[in-house]
C-alpha cells in the first residue's frame, strides 16, 4: 500500500490559496472538515493517517484543504487535483454513524494524484451536512473546466468523399446529394434550414466558411444577402441557386421548377419575421460566445499582474529593492486597475465570508497601502476593493466588518479609527514616532520654524487630507507641535518650549 503524497497549496500572506490559473476560481468553502487517508497520506514529511482541524476551499480545478491552526502558515496544507478524482459518494459505515464524503483517488506508482494514474485509493472527508459539499463536488466533476482552454468554436468532421454514392439514372436529382454531400455539410445544412434560410443559401454559406460552423455561416449569410448571391452565377460557387430553394451541380439544371408561395401574403410575413428573429437570436449567441472569450483573455491579464506582483513583493523582501524601484508610477497604476480572479462571495463562503473577505482584503492592500504612506482611509479602500472585485460589489458594512478582523486573520494590516472618528486601515510597521519625527524636521529646528497646514503634509507625506489632518492633531496631543488658529487659518509650528527651554530649565 503506497502512500498518498499530495502537494501544498501556494498561499498569499494572509493565507488563502492562489489560484493556479486564470480559468479557475473558488466555488465553495466549508470549515470544520478532517481528512481520513486510506493507510497515510498527506504532504511529503507531515504523512499522517488523519489530518483534524481544517477546512476545505473547492475550486474548478482543486480541492484544498487549509491548516486552520496553522494560518497563515501552510502547516500541513494540501490539495487534490479534481482531475483525479474518479468518483465521490456519501456513506456511513452503520446507521448511527457519521456519514463521510468518500473520494477515491487516481495515483501513480509513486502515490501521486494521477489522472492517468494505474492505482486507486480512498479519502475521506469527514464533517457535519456534508452534502452541501458533496453537491458541489460533483458539480465541479462533471463540468470538468480543467479541461478546457478559451472552448475554441467546434469544427464538423469533414466528410467521406467516398461516401456519396452517385445518383440513379432516371430519379429526380437530390440537393443535398453528390456535389453538395462532398462539400457542404449535411447538419449545418439542416441547421441553417430550421432556422429559416433557404437551402441553396444555406449550402453556399457552409462552403463559404468551410464547413466551419453553424455559427460562422449564420455570419457569412448576414454579410451577404441575396441579391448578392443570387448575382455570383456559376463561377463563383460550383452550385447555382434556383427560385423553389433546390441546389444542381453547376452545369446541370433540374427539368421543372416549382413555384413556392412561402414568402407570399401573411404567411410569408410571419416566414420572414421568424427568420429574422432566428438570425438574431444567433448573432447574440455568437456576441456572447465572443464575451466570454474576452473575460477569458481578461482572466488571464490579472493572473499575469497577479503574478508580476508576486515577484516585485519577493525582490523586496530578498532586498534587492523596493517594488517602486522597479516599474514607473504608470505601470503601476495598471497593476492597480488590474481586477480580482476569484472574488470572495458569501454564496461560496458561507459563515466564514467575512473571514475570508478580510483575508482577500489583506492580500489586495499588502502593496498599495505601501505606496500610500502606510495608512489608508476607509473610504479609498472602499473604492479600490469594489473597482477590483468588478461586479461582485460589496456593502460598506461587510468592508468594515472585514477591515475589524484584519489583526485576527494574522495580517500585517491593523484597523485604526482616529479620535475624530475618522476610519483608516494601516500597515504594522507604520509608527507615529516616525511621522512626528518626520513632521519635527519639516517644520525646522530653530525659533518657531515653518507653519504647517494639512495641505503641506498632505505635499510633503504623500498622504490624503483627512490623514494629514490626523497627523498634526497627533503630533500635538504629543507635545511635538503646537497650533495657531488665526486668520490665515489653522497652523501648527514647532513647539520651542519643549524643544528649547525644557532641556535648559532641567539642566539649572
Amino acid at each position: 500500500m503506497h502512500d498518498l503524497i499530495l502537494e501544498p497549496p501556494r498561499l498569499t500572506d494572509s493565507g488563502r490559496p492562489i489560484l493556479s490559473s486564470s480559468q479557475e476560481v473558488e466555488r465553495f468553502l466549508y470549515e470544520g472538515v478532517d481528512l481520513q487517508f486510506h493507510g497515510r497520506g498527506g504532504v511529503q514529511g507531515q504523512l499522517s493517517q488523519r489530518y483534524t482541524g481544517g477546512y476545505v476551499v473547492l475550486t474548478t480545478h482543486n480541492l484544498v484543504w487549509l491548516d486552520a491552526a496553522a494560518g497563515p502558515q501552510p502547516g500541513r496544507s494540501c490539495m487534490l487535483p479534481l482531475q483525479a478524482i474518479t468518483s465521490a459518494a456519501l456513506r456511513a459505515s452503520h446507521m448511527l454513524a457519521q456519514a463521510k464524503l468518500c473520494v477515491q483517488v487516481s495515483t501513480d506508482w509513486q502515490g501521486r494524484p494521477s489522472h492517468d494514474g494505474q492505482q486507486s485509493t480512498e479519502v475521506k472527508l469527514v464533517t457535519k451536512h456534508l452534502q452541501p459539499l458533496h453537491d458541489e463536488l460533483q458539480k465541479s466533476l462533471s463540468q470538468a473546466l480543467w479541461q478546457r482552454r478559451g472552448d475554441p468554436p467546434p469544427r464538423y468532421p469533414p466528410v467521406d468523399q467516398g461516401s456519396a454514392a452517385p445518383a440513379a439514372q432516371g430519379t429526380t436529382f437530390s440537393p443535398l446529394s453528390d456535389a453538395v454531400e462532398t462539400q457542404a455539410h449535411r447538419h449545418i445544412v439542416q441547421e441553417l434550414q430550421g432556422m429559416g434560410f433557404p437551402r441553396d443559401r444555406a449550402a453556399r454559406a457552409a462552403l463559404a466558411v468551410s464547413n466551419a460552423g453553424t455559427g460562422e455561416a449564420v455570419n457569412w449569410l448576414m454579410e451577404h444577402d441575396a441579391g448578392a448571391n443570387a448575382s455570383e452565377g456559376p463561377a463563383a460557387h460550383p452550385l447555382t441557386s434556383l427560385d423553389d430553394g433546390d441546389i444542381s451541380a453547376s452545369g446541370s439544371l433540374p427539368q421543372e421548377q416549382n413555384f413556392s408561395t412561402r414568402a407570399a401574403g401573411v404567411a410569408g410575413i410571419l416566414w420572414r419575421e421568424q427568420q429574422q428573429a432566428a438570425t438574431t437570436d444567433r448573432t447574440m449567441e455568437q456576441a456572447f460566445a465572443d464575451l466570454r472569450g474576452l473575460m477569458a483573455l481578461a482572466g488571464d491579464m490579472v493572473q499575469l499582474a497577479e503574478r508580476f506582483r508576486e515577484a516585485l513583493a519577493e525582490r523586496a523582501r530578498a532586498g534587492e529593492g523596493a517594488p517602486e524601484d522597479a516599474m514607473d508610477a504608470s505601470m503601476e497604476a495598471d497593476l492597480i486597475s488590474m481586477g480580482i480572479s476569484s472574488p470572495v462571495t458569501k454564496a461560496t463562503s458561507g459563515a466564514l465570508y467575512h473571514r475570508e473577505l478580510s483575508r482577500q482584503l489583506a492580500d489586495f492592500l499588502a502593496l498599495r497601502i505601501d505606496k500610500a504612506g502606510g495608512m489608508m482611509p476607509l473610504p479609498d479602500v472602499y473604492c479600490l476593493f469594489n473597482r477590483a472585485r468588478g461586479a461582485e460589489l460589496i456593502s460598506p458594512d461587510d468592508l468594515l466588518t472585514a477591515a475589524k478582523l484584519l489583526s485576527a486573520t494574522g495580517a500585517r494590516l491593523t484597523f485604526r479609527q482616529f479620535a475624530s472618528g475618522v476610519l483608516v486601515v494601516q500597515s504594522a510597521a507604520h509608527s507615529d514616532e516616525k511621522v512626528r519625527q518626520r513632521l519635527r524636521e519639516l517644520t525646522g529646528s530653530s525659533g518657531l520654524g515653518r507653519s504647517l497646514t494639512a495641505s503641506d503634509v498632505a505635499a510633503a507625506l504623500s498622504v490624503p487630507l483627512a490623514i494629514a489632518s490626523e497627523h498634526l492633531l497627533a503630533a500635538e496631543s504629543h507635545g511635538s507641535l503646537c497650533r495657531d488658529d488665526g486668520p490665515e487659518g489653522l497652523r501648527f509650528y514647532r513647539n520651542f518650549f519643549v524643544d528649547d527651554l525644557m532641556p535648559d530649565m532641567l539642566t539649572v
